[in-house]
């Protein structure tokens, strides 16, 4: 992300509750910036802590999957259930 749009992402953290962190499941490099997503977004949450939904979305192309279900749902886990949840379906 460039420098200028840094303030604004900012502003978008202040007094959240929770938050969403969206990866293409065509698109392995979104998936590997999740953890980066997560530890930008409690950075500036702090001293509070918020939960996120993990999301893949794009599940429509399957054939063009680069992310399994099983990656994801590892991920959640390794960044801790007080942290963020998986979501199955929507």
């Amino acid at each position: 992300m460039e420098r200028k749009g840094r303030s604004i992402t900012r502003s978008y953290y202040r007094n959240s509750v929770g938050g969403f962190l969206v990866f293409d499941i065509t698109n392995r490099r979104s998936f590997e910036h999740v953890k980066d997503w997560l530890e930008e977004a409690k950075m500036y949450v702090q001293p509070f802590r918020i939960v996120f939904l993990l999301v893949g979305h794009k599940c429509d192309l399957a054939s063009k999957r680069q992310v399994t279900r099983e990656e994801a749902e590892k991920l959640s886990a390794d960044c801790g259930p007080e942290n963020v949840m998986f979501c199955k379906d929507i």
